[in-house]
């Protein structure tokens, strides 16, 4: 009898783990089929070889007039497309994760899920992974233009994969405030503006209240420039700033907002914003298993009801 139940248990998690494999692969098929996916990956390949190749072109054509040699441009050329690739997977992330469980509700078939064998985590987990995907494919595809102002050195391959790794802290905190915004939305739009709306407050909202409370602190004693950690901008900044020579950008950024930073804050700052980072959006991935159990909301979190379409 125990070796029956145990077979049946492992058959039950077995079939479990299809379902939840079936719900990302429905996700991935419908944006791949569709328009949108393919469209955003044109379009911003387009603007990043175009204003690559722009840039190298400018740059070797004012040293060839000057006669003098300046490969340090190259660098800021990577440093500027760097950061419009990140800016692109921060600006996109939300718009696939809020209208995963969303949508659902939208189109009535989130009741659906809820009947069958996967639990709130199940479903959180698969939407998560599907909406991960879609932002993996727009930014990996942007990989070779890239790679671009490389031909001319200073930055090798190896450092440009290591700041793809430094992408994930942040693009997996939108993604699970994306999570969260579409677990308290009844319709898709509802989500995605909740999404950006969170999204909007994490990138400047770390920025924007040490700047305006840098005047009435005394040098050194502005704490509020620590919350520089939470912001996803700020750690990729860093790592840009070391891969360019750029030692001293932190100590630069803490300068500018009147604070005296720890030397240890300084020096592990990538470490440390990546884990607060990481918390942040674990977080908010558990409040989203929580928010979509049956009668099991948040205290304090009312859903978003709108009109059903």
């Amino acid at each position: 009898m125990m070796l029956q139940n145990l077979i049946l248990n492992k058959g039950g998690g077995s079939e479990k783990r299809k379902k939840g494999l079936a719900v990302t692969k429905k996700e991935l098929e419908i944006r791949s089929r569709g328009f949108s996916l393919p469209a955003i990956i044109t379009i911003i390949n387009s603007l990043l070889f175009v204003g690559g190749l722009m840039a190298v072109f400018g740059a070797v054509t004012s040293m060839s007039l000057s006669f003098e040699s300046n490969y340090r441009v190259f660098l800021y050329i990577y440093v500027g497309m760097a950061m419009f690739v990140y800016l692109t997977a921060l600006l996109t992330v939300p718009l696939f994760s809020a209208s995963g469980i969303a949508g659902e509700r939208q189109s009535g078939t989130f009741d659906l899920l809820l009947t069958t064998s996967l639990t709130p985590a199940d479903i959180v987990f698969e939407k998560t992974l599907s909406a991960a995907a879609s932002t993996g494919v727009i930014t990996v595809s942007c990989l070779p233009a890239l790679c671009l102002p490389l031909i001319f050195g200073g930055v090798s391959f190896l450092e440009v994969l290591l700041l793809f790794l430094s992408f994930i802290p942040g693009v997996f905190m939108l993604l699970a405030a994306g999570m969260y915004a579409g677990s308290i939305a009844y319709t898709a739009t509802r989500g995605i503006a909740v999404a950006y709306g969170i999204s909007m407050g994490l990138i400047l909202g770390p920025v924007l209240l040490p700047l305006l409370t840098r005047t009435f602190a005394l040098e050194g004693t502005n704490a509020f420039a620590y919350l520089l950690a939470v912001d996803p901008l700020y750690t990729v900044a860093s790592v840009l700033g070391s891969q360019i020579g750029e030692t001293e950008f932190v100590s630069q950024i803490m300068e500018f907002m009147n604070f005296d930073a720890e030397p240890a804050f300084i020096k592990y700052s990538v470490l440390i914003s990546s884990a607060i980072q990481l918390s942040i959006g674990l977080c908010f991935l558990f409040m989203s298993v929580i928010n979509i159990m049956p009668g099991g909301r948040i205290p304090g979190v009312k859903v978003l009801k709108g009109v059903r379409g």
